[in-house]
């Protein structure tokens, strides 16, 4: 339930050791929990490492643990990452594939920031690399892909035909705002809700060399238009495709294997849209195992121009890393495979400006 959470928790809450400050409010809501908890053992943090933008928290009871993740920023964030998770896990329904139930929304007291409640499960970090759950993984991704048109028509409120976006509800990419105001056209709602917010803030973030060569400060505004005509063109034959429900946000970090080896997806950034939107991320940070790309293709072959789109969504989550992290993040390539991720994207712009 969205509530905002009071600041008393009970007394055996009350000696819990202190983890963070306004930790009070996270434990008075996992008390109030509608699946009755019990009383609270034990809290301690779990967050995966250093530098990361939230906070996780395990929470122990009596009747169950639960994991806690709590976000600096306005309360917005993780309620779209709560209505992410509960679209998935509907549309999960029945197959082989763990998404954790978001079981309580709260704010901090002194606007501290958010919190969201969720099931707490054992995650293996990079669970994709263990070939049976790489192959599960896709067959249940493929899966959980080719039922998102009827799920999309339902978050549309019963327009007529195709919709792109998440029903009008914004979700965040890392920190970035993607606008999901319903679209009609795949092609034209990539274009100017995705592609191009990134390509304007890219422009003007880098323009006065913002850690950046002359040479590339000056480069995506030289190839912004080309860039913008082919990946129109590219996407054209999309224009109506149907709309898959995706996790927006796969790379290896957000997937792995619960401790009875089953794939499990965290943190989404949700939206409707092409299916292979979903694949593009996986490329970019740790590719997943050769047994996720043969059983997902099984399901959901593999269409011509394959590589082309995906060249155009990477240009989009390349573009976002540099515009949340800036020019040098990710860097430590060659001439020939930059590793900067601004270097990457203006690459990536070269040749489809070609």
């Amino acid at each position: 339930s969205e509530r905002q959470a009071g600041a008393g928790a009970g007394a055996a809450a009350s000696k819990l050791r202190k983890v963070m400050d306004g930790q009070e409010a996270i434990l008075d809501a996992v008390e109030h929990l509608a699946v009755d908890p019990g009383p609270i053992l034990d809290v301690s943090e779990v967050t995966p490492g250093p530098g990361l933008a939230n906070r996780h928290l395990k929470v122990q009871c009596s009747r169950g643990t639960f994991l806690v993740k709590v976000n600096a920023g306005p309360t917005e964030v993780l309620a779209a990452e709560r209505h992410g998770l509960l679209a998935l896990r509907e549309a999960a329904c029945g197959l082989d594939l763990v998404i954790p139930e978001a079981l309580a929304l709260g704010e901090l007291p002194e606007q501290r920031g958010s919190f969201l409640v969720m099931d707490f499960f054992r995650f293996l970090p990079f669970g994709p690399s263990i070939p049976a759950v790489c192959e599960r993984f896709g067959h249940a991704l493929a899966t959980l892909h080719s039922r998102g048109a009827a799920a999309a028509a339902s978050v549309a409120d019963g327009a007529q035909g195709p919709r792109y976006g998440f029903g009008g509800r914004d979700t965040y990419l890392g920190g970035s705002l993607q606008d999901n105001t319903p679209g009609e056209d795949f092609a034209q709602f990539f274009i100017e809700r995705r592609l191009r917010p990134q390509l304007e803030r890219a422009t003007l973030k880098f323009q006065y060399r913002y850690g950046t060569t002359n040479e590339a400060n000056t480069a995506i505004a030289r190839l912004y238009d080309r860039v913008l005509a082919r990946a129109t063109d590219v996407l054209q034959p999309l224009r109506h495709c149907a709309p898959s429900l995706l996790h927006g946000d796969l790379w290896s970090g957000n997937v792995g294997a619960t401790a009875e080896r089953q794939p499990i997806m965290v943190d989404p950034a949700c939206w409707y849209g092409h299916a292979e939107f979903d694949l593009a991320l996986s490329h970019l940070f740790g590719r997943f195992g050769p047994p996720f790309y043969e059983a997902y293709f099984e399901v959901l072959p593999r269409a011509p121009g394959y590589e082309e789109r995906q060249e155009v969504y990477l240009l989009y989550h390349m573009l976002n890393q540099a515009n949340l992290h800036g020019a040098g993040f990710g860097r430590g390539g060659s001439a020939e495979h930059p590793g900067g991720y601004l270097e990457m994207a203006i690459a990536t712009m070269e040749r489809l400006a070609r």
